[in-house]
């Protein structure tokens, strides 16, 4: 069975305590590395969460397998993470057409998991698109943000939600 491929999507900006959804972001990096899962991201800009979750990953002190960390991004936001060097056997970097929404929605048919923290409308959509695909979901909603309302509707959702 191959690793699990968690996407990761959110912006601690938009969240009630950006230092703390930033250090969240982090933690949940390292923690997905310890569990060896695979992860997804869209950006490598310090302005969303997933700079903070691949901070995070490589410093969990785990040898990194190859393509342990996916990017998929629109042609603006292309950057390499600190530390990342051009053709780093750990990322996987693929180049998405079009703007920032054709890069994470069409990977759903592809992820095992989704977890939200903070954002905005990207961020709510793509937990509504994981609820109706019945992709397994954690939000961090006590940060604020996008990823409340997803919890929020998960809750209402007296079927979807377990306390797992």
């Amino acid at each position: 069975m191959d690793r699990p491929l968690i996407a990761v999507i959110g912006d601690a900006m938009k969240s009630s305590n950006p230092a703390i959804a930033k250090q969240a972001g982090r933690e949940l990096g390292a923690e997905l590395a310890r569990r060896d899962c695979r992860i997804l991201v869209f950006s490598s800009s310090e302005n969303f969460i997933e700079w903070e979750v691949v901070q995070g990953y490589r410093s969990s002190n785990k040898k990194l397998s190859p393509a342990s960390i996916e990017i998929r991004y629109p042609p603006t936001l292309h950057s390499l993470f600190p530390g990342e060097k051009p053709d780093d056997p750990a990322f996987v970097r693929r180049q998405q057409t079009g703007d920032w929404e054709a890069s994470i929605y069409p990977s759903f048919a592809e992820i095992d998991g989704l977890v939200l923290l903070g954002g905005a409308y990207t961020t709510k959509i793509a937990g509504l698109l994981a609820m109706g695909s019945k992709t397994p979901i954690v939000t961090l909603g006590g940060l604020g943000g996008s990823a409340y309302q997803v919890w929020g509707f998960l809750k209402s959702d007296r079927n979807s939600l377990t306390t797992e």
